[in-house]
């Protein structure tokens, strides 16, 4: 793949994202072309759950310290059956269109993620590296709350605002509210008094969203870079055939740094971190309410 890797930035930034057709790369010529921009996570294929069910709009790992700059689609293999494109829209655009009152109250507030995990989980899991190290570990990361309970279970927080602002400077409604309504036993989501959030104002960010959705992708050998600090994405209601989407964080396009997770110990709290190595068993802070994760 042979692009001005200036012009990309700039339509990134002013746009929020970037569609390349006509190269038919293989995943090593898509890995070449997105370290031509920065640092980058390993590419993972995309999987999809057996029950078709789909994911609603979020930013990227905006629940955790560790929220890539960017994210990069492959697209290996559209599928024997079309697949359907990746929504996204323009968390500005969202913002701008809400009302004042609305505007004001993200302004000034806080969203905040508290899970939970029982010592079975976290000490005895493979590579686990003990609580003096990951107590170490997490005190190196701006924003995270952690607490070692008497019962041995780890609790988790982390805060982050409601509204954040792209590299321009403009205000944008990019979080993981409407996901994360969805599925309040994996994030523990809450504002950061933890009230839970209003319903009215998730119901009208959720109807400009759909509102305001662009159709992304999907055909073989297609390439795409969405600005994650602005934009989210969502993946509607889809039972898989075959089609194949491999995906890539671009850790720090814009230039900012993220938590050290390059050693073994910060991979494994980064994968502790976000529920890759064991779901959380309970929601909220040692303080609030605990809600028990409901058996699968």
């Amino acid at each position: 793949m042979d692009c001005n890797t200036s012009v990309v930035k700039e339509t990134v930034r002013n746009v929020g994202y970037a569609l390349f057709k006509g190269f038919n790369p293989t995943q090593e010529d898509f890995e070449n072309f997105t370290n031509q921009f920065g640092t980058c996570a390993k590419t993972r294929q995309v999987h999809y759950p057996a029950t078709g069910e789909g994911l609603g709009f979020h930013s990227e790992d905006a629940y955790n310290p560790y929220r890539p700059d960017v994210i990069w689609f492959f697209c290996a293999y559209q599928g024997s059956d079309g697949g359907i494109p990746t929504g996204i829209v323009d968390g500005v655009e969202i913002f701008n269109q809400l009302p004042n009152r609305w505007k004001s109250f993200c302004r000034t507030k806080k969203l905040k993620f508290s899970r939970q995990w029982e010592s079975s989980v976290w000490l005895t899991q493979k590579c686990s590296y003990g609580q003096e190290a990951i107590q170490s570990a997490l005190e190196s990361i701006p924003g995270m709350e952690y607490e070692f309970m008497v019962d041995g279970s780890i609790y988790l927080g982390y805060e982050t605002p409601l509204i954040t602002k792209t590299v321009n400077g403009q205000e944008c409604f990019a979080n993981t509210m409407l996901q994360a309504v969805s599925d309040p036993e994996f994030y523990g989501m809450s504002l950061e008094d933890e009230k839970q959030g209003p319903t009215e104002l998730i119901a009208i960010a959720e109807e400009i969203a759909l509102a305001a959705e662009q159709k992304l992708g999907w055909r073989t050998g297609e390439v795409a870079i969405i600005d994650n600090l602005r934009m989210m994405h969502r993946r509607s209601a889809y039972r898989q055939v075959d089609r194949d989407i491999r995906v890539r964080h671009g850790e720090n396009f814009f230039g900012s740094q993220l938590p050290e997770d390059h050693s073994p110990l910060g991979e494994w709290v980064k994968s502790f971190i976000q529920a890759d190595i064991a779901l959380p068993t309970r929601v909220g802070s040692p303080s609030s309410m605990l809600h028990n994760r409901k058996a699968s």
